[in-house]
C-alpha cells in the first residue's frame, strides 16, 4: 500500500478507499479483517466488491499465491477535493 500511496501522491495521514478483489478465501479473511486492514491501511472504506467509488489506481498482486486486485480511490476530504470554498 506504500507503493500505491506513493504513486498517487498521498500523504502519509490521507485516507483512501479500498477494494480488494479475490477468490472465495480471500473474500473471507478481508471481511474478517475489515477492521484491522482499514486502520493499517488509513482506508474509510474496505470493500470484497468492484469498486463503487472512482478507482485512482488498480493493482493485480498476489497474496499467498492467490491472484487479488487492489484498488484504491481518493477519499472525499482529501485537502482539495470535494470540500467548498
Amino acid at each position: 500500500m506504500q507503493g500505491a500511496r506513493k504513486d498517487l501522491n498521498l500523504g502519509y495521514t490521507e485516507r483512501i478507499r479500498l477494494a480488494v478483489e479475490g477468490d472465495d478465501r480471500i473474500q473471507r479473511v478481508c471481511e474478517e479483517s475489515r477492521e484491522l486492514i482499514a486502520r493499517e491501511t488509513l482506508a474509510v472504506e474496505v470493500t470484497t466488491e468492484s469498486p463503487a467509488f472512482p478507482v485512482a489506481l488498480s493493482q493485480e498482486v498476489e497474496i499467498n499465491g492467490r491472484p487479488v486486485r487492489v484498488s484504491v480511490g481518493h477519499h472525499p476530504s482529501r485537502r482539495g477535493e470535494g470540500q467548498r470554498e
